[in-house]
């Protein structure tokens, strides 16, 4: 069930995080976001996200390193 599905969007940009955000709020998940690599690992760390939705080129770390360190 979507309500329940809690999923992470981390991106650099903030029109593109809103906007993939949003999207997912309108179809029912639960949504946290990060604005960088660093906020990613912090967030999935406190929220054990179901899913994540990770910028593959942000700056310092990308959506790869996230991956890798968590």
């Amino acid at each position: 069930m979507p309500s329940q599905t809690l999923i992470l969007v981390a991106d650099d940009d903030d029109d593109i995080r809103l906007l993939v955000s949003l999207r997912l709020q309108r179809a029912g998940y639960q949504v946290i976001t990060a604005e960088d690599g660093r906020a990613a690992i912090q967030a999935a760390i406190d929220h054990s996200p179901d899913l994540m939705i990770l910028d593959v080129s942000m700056p310092g770390l990308g959506g790869h390193a996230v991956c890798r360190e968590i």
